[in-house]
């Protein structure tokens, strides 16, 4: 049996620019955090190490506060 969905309608010009907006801001926060001076405090072969600490660290406190 095969399952299939009518075709989406697409986005329209006010989806498209709105998408476009988020990105940017989705770019420029991420270069903001990328570039922020706290990563200096860590070596260059710690910075990646750190920044996927902090990526995980709400997992982290879930799993603390559930045992």
């Amino acid at each position: 049996m095969t399952l299939s969905r009518p075709a989406s309608p697409g986005w329209d010009r006010q989806d498209a620019a709105e998408i476009a907006r988020l990105r940017a801001r989705e770019r420029e926060l991420a270069t903001a955090i990328v570039t922020h001076a706290y990563w200096s405090n860590f070596a260059a072969a710690n910075v990646l190490a750190a920044r996927d600490a902090l990526k995980h660290h709400h997992e982290q406190q879930m799993a603390d506060a559930s045992s």
